[in-house]
């Protein structure tokens, strides 16, 4: 079993095997300070970036998030203070293709898992990988609150049923390298980069956030660049056609004067 603490106290990491099933375990308690939350959702997405380079096996992430990414359902005589956190971690959530489980099982549906007097939001959830869902078997929140605690249990079943693995390893196509328009992108960055160097608290920090954002530049310069071949391709076939065209009426109005 592998374990790691990137943040003491708020996030903690384990590869482990069960049944002869190796899974990601990731447990947070995100910081109740706005600022500080965002760090802590940072050092997650660098988690599961190193997780996803490293092995292909499923991703659990559970805990108190202290946020949620819909105040009208998962929240009740409270509001969302904090808009930014909850931003970064929903666009974590799409970009390595993670579900709410109570959210996917129960739709709209409203529950809360954490209550003081009048008020409650639904901060502690169960995130998996997008591939997984269609072995949820049950998601439930057991309502009677744990001995000195404020939160409720949520509960998660998974069954064992085989399913289609979505490979979420990334590599880089090196032939992009060739390419000067590229290179030209990512010096421009990685110059500008350097500068930041100072605005984190650690270097590992910022050289991590860096190989990400290289990895969406990259993955955006190839999806434009491949657009732009499509549309070329697609306009020389357009051409093709209109001089088959022209060379037919030609054939057609040679033989009409014959």
């Amino acid at each position: 079993m592998a374990t790691s603490t990137p943040i003491l106290g708020h996030l903690q990491y384990a590869h482990v095997k069960v049944n002869n099933t190796s899974i990601n375990i990731v447990n947070i308690y995100a910081n109740t300070n706005a600022n500080e939350r965002l760090d802590c959702f940072t050092r997650l997405n660098i988690l599961l970036e190193n997780i996803n380079n490293i092995n292909e096996d499923p991703i659990v992430i559970g805990g108190d998030f202290n946020c949620t990414l819909d105040p009208d359902l998962d929240r009740l005589q409270c509001a969302e203070s904090d808009h930014h956190s909850p931003r970064l971690l929903n666009n974590m959530l799409k970009r390595h293709k993670l579900i709410d489980t109570w959210r996917h099982y129960h739709g709209n549906s409203r529950n809360y898992t954490w209550h003081r007097d009048n008020t409650k939001a639904r901060l502690d959830r169960l995130y998996v990988n997008n591939w997984l869902k269609t072995r949820i078997s049950i998601v439930t929140i057991q309502n009677s609150t744990l001995a000195l605690s404020d939160h409720s249990l949520v509960k998660l079943t998974l069954s064992q049923k085989s399913v289609n693995k979505h490979n979420p390893v990334w590599c880089l196509n090196t032939e992009i390298l060739k390419q000067e328009n590229y290179r030209d992108i990512i010096t421009f960055f990685w110059t500008n980069w350097r500068k930041e160097k100072d605005s984190y608290d650690d270097i590992l920090t910022w050289w991590e956030m860096g190989k990400i954002k290289i990895k969406l530049l990259t993955q955006q310069y190839c999806r434009t660049h491949q657009n732009d071949i499509k549309q070329k391709k697609a306009q020389l076939e357009r051409d093709i056609q209109d001089i088959e065209r022209k060379i037919n009426q030609e054939d057609t109005d040679r033989k009409s004067v014959v």
